[in-house]
């Protein structure tokens, strides 16, 4: 889990921030579990293929690009690991770091992206 030194957490917030909700102070939590967000897929009217490949109710690959600042090292591994993990699920990403001008053109000004991570969170397009 992201290059052996992160652990799961379900907050947005960092565990040092005096801020952090934990399960014991009352934040729902979700299980990691590839095997039961495939069934919900399923459950709402996606398809996979032979080979594992999530498919939308039209028979489209579920695809996307995935941007961020090509010059941050962490927000990269934390991209490879979405990227990672929606593979497990069947979703395709590509993975597009770019230049940290190009991206802050691109999120700020064009509205060019589908989801990007940056170093406050991810965002996706609604």
């Amino acid at each position: 889990m992201f290059i052996g030194l992160g652990e799961l957490q379900n907050s947005p917030l960092s565990v040092n921030s005096p801020y952090y909700l934990s399960e014991k102070a009352g934040l729902k939590v979700y299980e990691y579990n590839p095997q039961k967000a495939k069934e919900l897929l399923l459950k709402a009217g996606f398809q996979y293929t032979k080979v594992g490949q999530l498919l939308d109710e039209q028979g489209n690959p579920v695809r996307f690009t995935l941007i961020t600042d090509a010059s941050n090292k962490v927000l990269q591994a934390m991209a490879v690991q979405v990227k990672q993990d929606l593979a497990r699920i069947g979703i395709s990403v590509d993975f597009n770091p770019v230049s940290l001008s190009l991206f802050l053109e691109k999120i700020n000004f064009a509205f060019d992206w589908e989801l990007y991570i940056d170093n406050n969170c991810w965002h996706r397009t609604e």
